[in-house]
């Protein structure tokens, strides 16, 4: 088995940085700008993890982690 899909949704800075980071680990790495964005990607692609702000433009981080729990299973 492959290392873990990642989806990262933070500021732009904090995104390249963990994306660097993560893929010179092996992860598979996606990146969104906001809530909106994410929920997309999480219908097309099954993602391992999201490392989600608390701070997005469109919502709260809080409220993307409750839409995220039915198609991301670990957060």
């Amino acid at each position: 088995m492959g290392k873990a899909n990642i989806l990262i949704v933070d500021d732009e800075d904090i995104r390249k940085m963990m994306r660097l980071i993560l893929e010179s680990e092996g992860y598979g790495v996606d990146e969104a700008q906001s809530g909106k964005e994410a929920i997309e990607k999480s219908k097309t692609k099954v993602y391992d993890i999201a490392l989600l702000g608390i701070v997005l433009p469109d919502m709260q981080g809080t409220q993307l982690l409750k839409e995220l729990r039915e198609t991301t299973p670990k957060i």
